[in-house]
């Protein structure tokens, strides 16, 4: 099985712009802005409660990474 972030055409940085290219530009101010405020967040929240933010932190991971197994498990099974 070949894996496609073995196989490299383009960077990183060439392919997030081209992802800004692509999306019309209240998309990528959106984008932005909740990036920030995502951020804003999370340092103010690290600042007054660094054990609750590590746990949101760790959940969200836990979360996000076990959706992203069973995507590639279903994908092996197709």
């Amino acid at each position: 099985m070949k894996l496609f972030l073995l196989i490299q055409d383009e960077s990183l940085t060439e392919r997030l712009l081209g992802l800004t290219e692509m999306f019309p530009e209240p998309v990528r101010n959106f984008g932005y802005n909740v990036g920030t405020c995502l951020y804003t967040c999370i340092k103010g929240n690290y600042f007054l409660k660094p054990n609750f933010t590590k746990c949101f932190l760790f959940l969200a991971f836990y979360l996000f990474a076990s959706y992203l197994i069973f995507c590639f498990l279903l994908l092996e099974k197709s």
